[in-house]
């Protein structure tokens, strides 16, 4: 698996998880839940966004091998 796979990957998870304390938060209706949903989530889309453009540019830096 390449670096920016693992980036995208844990970033996607983050989100996922984030998605489920919005859930919660809109269940319990908890204003701090709801909070830290939201910046989770972003957090994971923009992390996984930056993966993605990083696997991009190690791929035609040649650089990306298998880690």
């Amino acid at each position: 698996m390449t670096k920016a796979l693992r980036v995208v990957a844990t970033m996607v998870l983050i989100a996922f998880g984030s998605s489920l304390v919005l859930l919660l938060a809109m269940h319990f209706r908890s204003r701090v839940l709801l909070v830290i949903g939201f910046s989770g989530c972003a957090f994971g889309i923009f992390g996984g966004i930056i993966g993605i453009f990083y696997g991009i540019v190690l791929f035609f830096r040649g650089k990306g091998e298998r880690v």
